[in-house]
């Protein structure tokens, strides 16, 4: 008995053990469950999350095949996923050849990660910038996380483009350009500042305003800077002395606002600095002029005037009464259509309504003036306007010079410069410029015209004979014959020692015959009354101007030059 109730109990035992194993294995066939359940969970919502990530993803076998896409990448591309997945990898870059970094992706080993920037061409042709993180899985194959950085990139290079011409502007201003830190050390200086202050720009940054001007300046600037800082209201075109690094000295003009961190806390200041040394020299030599004033202007040889904005004179220096013949009393007050005909009364007035318009002074503008005997004269005058304390234009003030003599050297001299002086005709030059001037005429408005060429003959034999003297003579005489033969309205010249010129105005070719006969008539006429020892002869020449063929004066005068000189050449074959 007792040993069937040891196996009894061993049997019970076993019994309890075994039930005790087979709760154990429901409960780890339970954890089991769960766990499954939580990885499908997982596994979905990682799917779900891949699905709908902004970031495309792809992963794609050794030969570039895809093996898997998201719906972003597929937007990327522009397809859809079922497309995209008969895609090879090569066809995203813009050509066909292995790049350079699929090769170095392809050389990834298991666990190993890249990071880099490529172009991905869409299936329209159109390109866009990616950034890419790839790596190799266990299986071989290539994951990756692109991110669309088109507009990023775009954005980089407008923001470079706008550096780069800020950068090239603040270097090619005339005005200075810096920025400094709150404690008023340079931070950013352009070459203007160096080249006002003679310190390059190494050796600005970070050097604090003392050392560049002196103390009293740099104390009254830092309250400047204290209520710019205070108040955010910039400092106006505040104008201070400095001290250059050679020790001389100069006044520069700035405009300052202050520089603020992207939380609106003030980090510095940026301003605009202008050299104004020489204005400000120039100022004070304005000032000690205005103490000499009155006495210049009644010794100056030029006249000197002010008026109201009506043109009214109220002020005149004794060299001004006398460019227009009036006394002072009768001067003041008088107004510019008093002493100007309507032509010039009208030029002045322009003039001041300019000036006043723009504030720019006039400069050496000539005007003919009428003095109070009647007699002309030309006045060559600058004007600008007077301000008052606040800017206000309250009228004008001026240089007049009497120039009538210069301006009569001028008319001498041009007259000189056109004239032939043996004879009084146009020279040359003053022939080609007014027969010019007729030519456009009867091309604008098509009118026929002569060019009558003559050749005085035997002008050497005269000369050698009976001197240059008598040679003179005889020129001018054909000069004389030529007005006698054409009209007023026509262009004369000798352009050249024997040979003279013509031009017609308004005339056809018919008339070439009855103006050459007419020249031959007065020259016989000439020839019979005169006892001079000598027959003058002339070769002459014409050639018609047909409006229908225009053409230029130089050909013209070919033309005619070659038909004087055919008669020439008749002359001396019938000898």
């Amino acid at each position: 008995m007792s040993d069937q109730a040891e196996n009894v109990r061993k049997l019970l035992a076993e019994n309890a053990l075994l039930q005790k194993k087979i709760a154990e294995l429901e409960e780890l066939a339970a954890l089991h469950r769960r766990a499954e359940g939580e990885i499908r969970k997982r596994d979905a919502q990682y799917q779900q999350l891949v699905a709908h990530a902004p970031d495309g993803i792809f992963t794609i076998d050794g030969e570039g095949r895809f093996l898997f896409v998201n719906a972003a990448f597929c937007r990327m591309l522009g397809v859809g996923p079922d497309e995209c997945l008969k895609l090879n990898i090569l066809d995203t870059y813009p050509d066909t050849s292995m790049p350079d970094g699929l090769k170095r992706l392809a050389d990834l080993q298991c666990g190993e990660a890249l990071r880099f920037e490529r172009p991905l061409r869409r299936q329209n042709g159109s390109i866009i910038i990616v950034s890419a993180n790839a790596w190799k899985d266990p299986d071989g194959n290539l994951r990756a996380i692109v991110r669309d950085i088109t507009e990023r990139k775009r954005m980089e290079e407008a923001l470079r483009r706008s550096e780069e011409k800020y950068r090239n502007i603040l270097e090619n201003i005339d005005d200075g350009y810096y920025e400094i830190d709150l404690a008023g050390n340079f931070t950013l200086v352009n070459d203007e500042i160096s080249r006002h202050l003679l310190y390059t720009r190494e050796e600005l940054i970070g050097m604090n305003g003392r050392r560049y001007m002196d103390e009293e300046t740099f104390q009254a600037l830092t309250r400047h800077y204290l209520e710019l800082y205070r108040t955010g209201k910039r400092i106006q075109k505040y104008a201070f002395e400095i001290i250059r690094k050679d020790g001389t000295r100069g006044f520069s003009e700035i405009s300052v606002a202050l520089i603020r961190d992207d939380r609106g806390n003030p980090i510095g200041f940026r301003g605009i600095s202008r050299d104004v040394t020489e204005r400000r020299q120039m100022e004070e030599r304005i000032r000690q002029s205005e103490e000499r004033y009155r006495t210049i202007i009644e010794q100056i040889e030029d006249g000197y005037f002010e008026t109201d904005l009506r043109g009214h004179l109220t002020f005149v220096n004794e060299a001004e009464c006398r460019n227009l013949g009036y006394s002072r009393e009768e001067i003041i007050g008088m107004n510019h259509h008093q002493y100007a005909d309507e032509k010039n009364a009208a030029l002045l007035f322009n003039l001041f309504y300019g000036v006043y318009k723009t504030g720019i002074p006039v400069r050496a503008q000539a005007i003919e003036l009428i003095k109070k005997d009647g007699a002309r004269h030309f006045d060559e005058i600058s004007v600008a306007l007077i301000r008052n304390a606040k800017g206000e234009p309250t009228g004008f003030r001026g240089i007049a010079r009497d120039i009538t003599e210069r301006k009569q050297l001028e008319e001498k001299l041009r007259v000189i410069s056109i004239t032939d002086e043996l004879t009084g005709l146009y020279n040359r030059r003053g022939f080609i410029a007014f027969s010019e001037q007729h030519r456009k005429i009867a091309v604008r408005t098509r009118q026929a015209m002569l060019l009558f060429f003559a050749d005085l003959d035997k002008l050497k034999e005269i000369n050698d004979t009976f001197g240059h003297q008598e040679g003179d003579r005889a020129l001018v005489e054909v000069a004389e014959i030529l007005k006698s033969a054409f009209r007023e309205s026509d262009v004369i010249g000798r352009i050249g020692g024997d040979e003279f010129a013509v031009l017609v105005t308004n005339a056809t070719a018919a008339a070439g015959g009855l103006l050459s006969a007419r020249v031959q008539e007065i020259l016989d006429r000439r020839n019979q009354g005169q006892s001079r020892g000598y027959p003058l002869g002339l070769s002459k020449g014409v050639a018609p101007y047909d409006p229908d063929h225009p053409c230029s004066l130089d050909e013209l005068m070919s033309r005619a030059d070659e038909r004087m000189y055919r008669q020439k050449t008749n002359k001396l074959s019938d000898r």
